[in-house]
């Protein structure tokens, strides 16, 4: 993928872990970041914090479990064949990419 914003000229890369938590994702993350700093020199790459456990983040989570819990929401079911359409992929190992 970064291949691909050279190509396009870009000239920052701008890298925003969507998860609730730290941890060995997001370390890797960060490793993986510093690898394609050495990688391409002439780009460069900016990257965000996870979100953490926000408050807002909470309450959401509160009002889907009570709304599920009361009947007034129903539980979604995602196949993996959607997962996979949408391009979702990660890997479960220590190797950049």
């Amino acid at each position: 993928m970064v291949q691909r914003q050279e190509l396009l000229a870009c000239k920052q890369i701008v890298v925003l872990p969507y998860y609730l938590f730290t941890g060995t994702l997001v370390t890797r993350i960060t490793r993986q970041m510093q690898h394609l700093r050495a990688q391409y020199p002439l780009l460069r790459f900016a990257q965000g914090h996870y979100f953490g456990f926000e408050p807002e983040v909470m309450n959401l989570c509160s009002e889907r479990v009570e709304a599920l819990l009361s009947g007034k929401l129903e539980p979604v079911a995602v196949s993996l064949d959607a997962i996979e359409w949408l391009g979702h992929h990660h890997h479960h190992d220590d190797h950049p990419a």
